[in-house]
């Protein structure tokens, strides 16, 4: 009804001012890690739900960073309550700081969310949310800090920790301490690697002679053996190694399974769920989650993303980690609601691909 254009009208020109402000002040602050698809998340995301009774919704950004989507929901929707969730101790205490000015609108919790549902009960939030957003993968900010380990282009230890206060495994230990079976299983499943067994090989004998220790004995290691290969074939190969040394660090896919298992279970109906992936093996699980619980029975989620949103050329040519980005968002239905076909919000872009499993 008119009523109802009018208020959706109003909450996108909110979410695409609110993208303005957080832009603008991001270009003036090189520390400040970008959001990938802010207009998209919050346009799916924000308002879609009415508030409480006590004129509250209440949000969740799963992986908070350093806060700019929480930063994003807040500017757009003036009854938005967020409890920001992040393994990395370091980036909460300094999103804390720059997201003070909004107070007690937003709360914090220190850990994976895949627990969401005791750090609703714990920090007071309601059992079930008006909506969810997980970025998934790496912050710019991590990757630029030598200490932490996950770039090969910026030395440092070899860390990998997103939990720097977990005294769990440290990337350098899975590969000192791991058997070689092990090693070839975590190449070939999370770096999708054809020469899993090779490097594995070369892991095991290397560190016989000297334990691993730094990003950049690996990096040399894996160079060294693929040096008959282009730079840019080397430059695939030890990246992929280095993403499946850092999921198994953080046990990253695990932590994703879990939560969506609960999922349901947190939203309210109505509510949304926007995750932005960066490979296939985060966007697979999400997609197929999404569509079983779409023809459950009864079903319990709406699709609205029928193929993943991409980023824009523009987006693309400012922040080039939204090249590889893909945001899939599902709706929590009422029981008994029926399934629509998706619809989607004006001037958005899906994944041109077809026939891939990724889509």
């Amino acid at each position: 009804n008119a009523e109802y254009m009018g208020e959706m009208t109003l909450h996108r020109l909110c979410c695409a001012a609110a993208v303005r402000r957080f832009s603008s002040h991001a270009a003036t602050s090189a520390a400040v890690h970008i959001p990938v698809l802010p207009t998209e998340t919050a346009s799916y995301l924000i308002g879609h739900v009415p508030p409480t009774l006590e004129g509250k919704r209440y949000y969740v950004d799963g992986t908070l960073g350093a806060g700019g989507h929480t930063e994003l929901i807040l500017q757009a929707d003036n009854n938005a309550y967020v409890l920001g969730i992040d393994r990395d101790f370091q980036a909460l205490e300094r999103t804390k700081s720059r997201l003070a000015k909004y107070g007690d609108r937003v709360v914090y919790q220190h850990g994976s969310y895949s627990a969401i549902k005791s750090y609703l009960k714990r920090c007071d939030f309601p059992p079930q949310v008006h909506g969810i957003v997980l970025d998934l993968g790496l912050s710019s900010d991590q990757l630029a800090e030598p200490s932490r380990g996950f770039s090969f282009r910026s030395g440092g230890p070899l860390d990998m920790r997103f939990d720097q206060t977990d005294s769990h495994s440290t990337a350098a230990s899975i590969l000192n301490e791991s058997p070689q079976d092990e090693l070839e299983t975590m190449l070939r499943t999370y770096a999708e690697e054809k020469h899993f067994r090779r490097i594995a090989d070369l892991i095991v004998k290397k560190r016989t002679e000297t334990p691993f220790s730094t990003v950049d004995q690996l990096q040399s290691l894996l160079e060294a053996a693929f040096r008959r290969e282009t730079a840019d074939q080397r430059r695939s190969i030890v990246t992929r190694c280095f993403q499946a040394l850092r999921i198994a660090t953080n046990n990253e896919l695990s932590h994703l399974e879990s939560f969506l298992r609960i999922l349901p279970d947190c939203l309210l109906p109505g509510g949304r769920i926007c995750i932005i992936s960066f490979h296939s093996l985060e966007d697979r699980p999400v997609k197929h989650r999404f569509k079983e619980l779409q023809f459950a029975t009864p079903p319990l989620l709406r699709v609205l993303t029928k193929r993943p949103i991409t980023a824009s050329e523009s987006e693309m040519a400012e922040n080039s980690r939204s090249k590889s980005a893909k945001l899939r968002v599902a709706q929590r239905l009422q029981l008994g609601e029926p399934v629509k076909p998706p619809r989607y919000p004006l001037g958005h872009r899906k994944s041109t691909k077809e026939g891939s499993d990724d889509d």
